[in-house]
């Protein structure tokens, strides 16, 4: 799990990671063999062909992302620069070989996103529209000040 968490930047619970691991070795995606106190996890040759079919799905969903976000930005008027364009393009690019693009803060990037969506989904945006703008422009005020 620290491991995962030095690859991720989240760290999952074990109350999370052992329902997902049983799984995995159920369907024969990976094997299991005890080392000392503990358990050693690996991919069997069918779990790397699935990891191989899942990062190919990746990376086409990715591309696919590269390419529409220039015509949506084109088409709703997105005041984008072809230098900031390609800069997304590079973030695109960093998720698709695995990189973290906001390091350790990608979860909490996430959980701000997830946050948003779920106040929207609550149909709590209206009335709070000046709270959640002054919290927001707050962070990206914070933010700035990063040279």
């Amino acid at each position: 799990m620290k491991d995962m968490e030095a690859r991720a930047g989240w760290k999952p619970s074990a109350g999370s990671m052992y329902p997902a691991l049983k799984k995995l070795k159920t369907r024969r995606l990976i094997s299991v063999k005890t080392v000392g106190r503990g358990k050693l996890y690996s991919l069997t040759a069918s779990g790397k062909r699935e990891i191989s079919k899942i990062e190919k799905q990746g990376s086409e969903v990715l591309d696919k992302m590269k390419k529409q976000h220039r015509v949506l930005a084109k088409v709703y008027g997105m005041c984008m620069s072809e230098k900031d364009m390609d800069v997304a393009d590079q973030y695109l690019d960093d998720v698709k070989d695995r990189k973290l693009p906001f390091g350790i803060a990608t979860e909490d990037a996430m959980n701000m996103k997830k946050i948003l969506f779920d106040i929207y989904k609550r149909g709590k945006i209206k009335g709070n529209e000046k709270k959640i703008k002054k919290i927001i422009s707050d962070a990206n005020k914070e933010l700035k000040k990063i040279k």
